[in-house]
C-alpha cells in the first residue's frame, strides 16, 4: 500500500493518505495573537475530536488540532 505526503515541508507532511485513511499533522492558526477559541475557529474546527495539552514551538499559539478521517 502506498503512502502520499501532501503538503511536504522538510522531514514533515502536513497531510498522509494511507489505503483509506487521511491523516492531518497538527494545525495552527495564521493569527497567533489571537485568544484559544479564536484560533480553534480559524484551525480547521470542523475535525475537532480530542484536545491536549502541549508545549508548541511558538507559545503565541495556544491551540494545534490534527485529525484522521476515513476517505470514501
Amino acid at each position: 500500500m502506498t503512502i502520499r505526503r501532501l503538503q511536504h515541508e522538510g522531514r514533515l507532511a502536513g497531510t498522509v493518505v494511507h489505503g483509506s485513511t487521511l491523516d492531518l499533522a497538527g494545525q495552527v492558526a495564521d493569527d497567533p495573537s489571537l485568544v484559544p477559541e479564536g484560533q480553534t475557529r480559524l484551525t480547521r474546527c470542523w475535525h475537532r475530536r480530542a484536545a491536549v495539552e502541549t508545549k508548541l514551538v511558538d507559545p503565541r499559539w495556544r491551540v494545534e488540532i490534527t485529525g484522521i478521517a476515513a476517505l470514501p
